[in-house]
Parts: structure tokens; sequence; C-alpha cells
């Protein structure tokens, strides 16, 4: 593994969260309890990861038809996970 392998995407802004995940912006401001976040002074900033643990929880198993409660990481879980240093 290479050294430019090693270095984490940088966090971007809700546009492109919102363009990841295929929602509008105004979609992802209303949601943004649901999905995880990073806090970076006054802005707010998404990792691919935190788009993947939303994605996540919300993935349904048809085999069985049930899906989880959808419930939000605390800042301790996301920090064990690696998704915020």
């Amino acid at each position: 593994m290479t050294e430019a392998q090693n270095i984490p995407e940088a966090p971007f802004d809700r546009a492109e969260a919102a363009r990841r995940l295929g929602v509008k912006e105004s979609w992802l401001r209303d949601h943004r309890n649901d999905i995880p976040f990073v806090r970076m002074g006054r802005f707010i900033r998404y990792t691919q990861e935190c788009l993947d643990a939303y994605l996540d929880r919300q993935t349904v198993d048809m085999r069985t038809k049930h899906r989880p409660l959808p419930r939000r990481m605390t800042p301790t879980e996301m920090r064990r996970a690696g998704l915020i240093p």
C-alpha cells in the first residue's frame, strides 16, 4: 500500500453529499439528524463513510423484509468506527 492510499478523502459539503445520495440539498438538510455528519466549526461536512453508514442502516433485507429502526450514531461510536478523528 502506498502513502497516497492512506490519505483519507476530505470531507465534503451538503451539495456534494446530496449529489452522491441522489437527493436534493433540501432533503439532506431536512434529514440531517438521521445522517451522520462532521461539524467543522460552523460548517457541516460529510464523509463517504458517514453516507455509507446511513445507507447501511436504511438497507432492507428482502429475505426477512425486516429493517431495523434507524438510529443515529453517537460521536463515540463514530470515533470508534474511524469516521471522525
